[in-house]
């Protein structure tokens, strides 16, 4: 099973919002939802919006997940504004939960927005959830709600290291999602009826318990077993009458009722190793020939050395190979071309000869920064234009290229037959 991810387009608005509709119906302790279709609606027409970030993942051309970002700030008690990013809702169908989908698409996004410059991200979300993303509780960065809160549902997310050193304070999101219930209700009329969810009451849950296990429960006055969603574990923990053999009894009860356990946040995973960027030398042939054979299969490694060898040294053509940390995670390779290619206007034309990485180092935005690096050196080179091409059932290609900035030029097949050996004599003779 394979997915793309690539922009959302007006087209797809409707499909989005009924999409989101779906992902979030009776999902917290709401039987219907809390008026995240609205939203969803209402960023793309916010001046907060940012178009760049309004991300859809598609299987077999149907839309299955989609995440969207928005402006923000972070209000100092000095009156200083910080601008962040805020995002959500993040929607996955249903019957694509539990695939990985939502985390490839947070994943792709978050290393977009810090290829756009951004500082932070900072969000109100499942605490249980998005730590395994690296994102911790904004209040270990001294930040709070507009009106002083702290909570661990409120999280922030470095898009660099030492993003939201020195700066604190007041998160305050963009004001579309600051909606009514009676605006979601009216929303929602515009989308066929749908029956409500019904929740399990939290009683379903404190019943099976030991009685002391239970009371400690009760006390919070929650409605229904999904509202423990809104609690991270060391939360939990710090309710009256709660402690870790308690948590583990209440852990043993959800699995039997099928619902996700509660579980510690992971320790901070999501530390970055450095990615470079640079161009390739002679010095370099190995590495580049082997990282290209996995590109090209039908290639050896020998095979490539030879060809590269001829073309590494030569001015209109250049090979890039990009680290993370001390591995040679990617490479491409760019030329200049002289000849007409489709679509384009001037002459030369920069053009991607081949891009690849590592599976285990995909959706980090590394392919961007490759792409960066060889549209820079043909703009060095007094090109105007830069162009690509992929194979037509290469879906996961041709979603990078729209993701990046090419517009479709054209569509050809191309055929071959085989002359007949008599033919072929006959026209010799001719000859």
């Amino acid at each position: 099973m394979q997915w793309i991810i690539r922009q959302e387009t007006s087209a797809d608005f409707r499909t989005v919002e009924e999409l989101t509709r779906e992902a979030f119906w009776g999902c917290m302790d709401n039987p219907t939802c809390d008026g995240e279709p609205l939203i969803v609606h209402r960023l793309r027409q916010s001046p907060d919006f940012v178009p760049e970030l309004d991300l859809v993942a598609e299987i077999d051309g149907k839309i299955v997940a989609h995440i969207l970002y928005s402006k923000g700030k972070i209000l100092s008690s000095d009156g200083r504004e910080t601008e962040v990013l805020g995002f959500g809702p993040l929607s996955v169908l249903p019957s694509w939960q539990k695939h990985g989908i939502g985390g490839d698409l947070l994943r792709y996004s978050l290393q977009k927005a810090a290829d756009l410059g951004f500082r932070a991200v900072l969000i109100y979300g499942h605490p249980d959830y998005y730590p395994r993303f690296g994102f911790q509780p904004a209040h270990n960065f001294g930040i709070t709600t507009p009106d002083g809160s702290s909570f661990d549902a409120l999280m922030a997310f470095e898009l660099f290291p030492g993003a939201l050193d020195g700066i604190s304070g007041s998160f305050h999101e963009s004001s579309a999602y600051e909606i009514t219930p009676e605006e979601a209700s009216e929303f929602d009329r515009s989308f066929p009826p749908k029956q409500p969810a019904s929740l399990l009451p939290i009683t379903a849950l404190t019943d099976r318990l030991p009685e002391d296990v239970g009371e400690a429960i009760l006390k919070k006055n929650l409605p229904c077993v999904n509202s423990l969603c809104r609690f991270s574990v060391r939360e939990m923990l710090e309710w009256e009458g709660m402690d870790e053999e308690k948590l583990a009894a209440i852990n043993h009860v959800l699995e039997k009722l099928g619902r996700p356990k509660k579980l510690p946040a992971p320790p901070l995973s999501f530390q970055k190793k450095t990615v470079t960027v640079r161009k390739a030398h002679r010095e370099d042939l190995p590495t580049l020939s082997l990282l290209a054979t996995m590109l090209w299969e039908h290639h050896t490694a020998e095979e490539l050395i030879m060809e590269f060898s001829n073309l590494i040294t030569r001015k209109d053509a250049q090979f890039f190979l990009l680290y993370e940390g001390e591995e040679a995670a990617g490479f491409a390779q760019c030329q200049l071309r002289h000849d007409y290619v489709e679509g384009t206007t001037s002459t030369p034309v920069g053009y991607l000869e081949g891009i690849f990485v590592k599976e285990n180092f995909r959706h980090h935005g590394h392919a961007a920064k490759l792409l960066a690096a060889c549209e820079m050196w043909a703009a060095e080179r007094g090109c105007l234009e830069f162009a690509s091409d992929c194979e037509w059932e290469n879906t996961e290609s041709n979603s990078f290229h729209l993701a990046t900035g090419f517009a479709e030029v054209n569509r050809i097949i191309c055929f071959v037959k085989r002359l007949p050996t008599s033919q072929t004599k006959n026209i010799n003779k001719t000859l």
